[in-house]
């Protein structure tokens, strides 16, 4: 009897380490959330998108960055889209990884305005799936960031769409 739990010490002690993830495949992001009454561009890279979006990006995923560090920071803050990140808590030596990767932006142009939508994955113990709404042409702003199941964030998306919100801070 010890002579089996020994090997299946030994056994477990040998088995591979799980990689970081090179290039999982992002989550497919098939929901359609912009109203027929807007005008909507997608983007395949957060570099992309216009420097007001990735600077917003950058400020709320590294706040503690100053400005000037951002564009050169920005590799090690997301990980580009398909790009090499870390999306698990096993970490290998000698990888410094980025813990979240650029999903897809959309930009909508309708009523209310200029909307830009990042979608993007965290990485670690439990992989999930974020959504950063931005507002705005040449000053861009943050509206909300929010952390969810995938079909949640669409519901999300949508209801942003339709019943536009503002964020209001008072002094």
């Amino acid at each position: 009897m010890f002579g089996l739990a020994a090997a299946g010490v030994i056994l477990l002690g040998c088995a591979p380490r799980a990689p970081a993830a090179a290039g999982s495949p992002n989550p497919a992001e098939s929901c359609r959330f912009w109203s027929d009454k807007a005008q909507a561009k997608t983007f395949d890279s957060l570099a992309a998108m216009p420097e007001p979006v990735w600077r917003g990006m950058a400020k709320l995923l590294a706040p503690d960055l100053k400005p000037e560090s951002l564009p050169a920071a920005l590799p090690r803050i997301i990980a580009a889209h398909k790009g090499k990140w870390q999306a698990t808590d096993v970490v290998i030596e000698g990888e410094d990884l980025p813990w979240r990767r650029f999903i897809r932006g959309i930009e909508t142009s309708g009523d209310f305005g200029e909307n830009w939508y990042v979608w993007f994955e965290n990485g670690g113990f439990v992989r999930n799936t974020s959504l950063a709404i931005f507002r705005g042409s040449r000053d861009v702003s943050l509206l909300a960031a929010f952390t969810a199941p995938d079909e949640n964030l669409c519901s999300i998306a949508r209801l942003h769409e339709d019943f536009p919100f503002f964020v209001q801070t008072t002094g």
